[in-house]
């Protein structure tokens, strides 16, 4: 694996996981 695929991985990983930290931080009344 390339340290530019696995940039693009980890960036749409994080992203990921950050959108479904919003929504389920918003959904237990965190947001």
């Amino acid at each position: 694996m390339s340290i530019e695929s696995l940039n693009a991985f980890s960036m749409d990983f994080f992203s990921l996981k950050g959108k479904t930290a919003i929504v389920t931080g918003g959904n237990s009344g965190l947001g």
